[in-house]
């Protein structure tokens, strides 16, 4: 490795790993499940792999005012980030 390089898996080692991502519509507080399919409850909903692809998912279905809901390894509450696609 030339010294100049970065140590690339002492930066994997520290990043936190997602341990929850779903998609939930704003209005209506309901996940979407792995049918396509909504429902009122969180433990039915689908866990997406990367945050790619449930916004490519969102965003191929044309669905407006949607919030990814996350969790990181490590973290008390979820994180939520709200996806206003046009």
């Amino acid at each position: 490795m030339n010294q100049t390089e970065p140590n690339r898996s002492a930066t994997n080692a520290t990043e936190p790993k997602l341990i929850k991502l779903r998609v939930r519509r704003i209005g209506s507080k309901k996940f979407l499940k792995s049918t396509g399919r909504w429902t009122r409850k969180p433990e039915q909903a689908s866990d997406f792999p990367n945050l790619l692809n449930a916004v490519h998912t969102c965003m191929a279905k044309g669905w407006h005012d949607v919030e990814l809901i996350l969790r990181y390894d490590g973290d008390i509450r979820d994180r939520r980030i709200s996806l206003p696609i046009s």
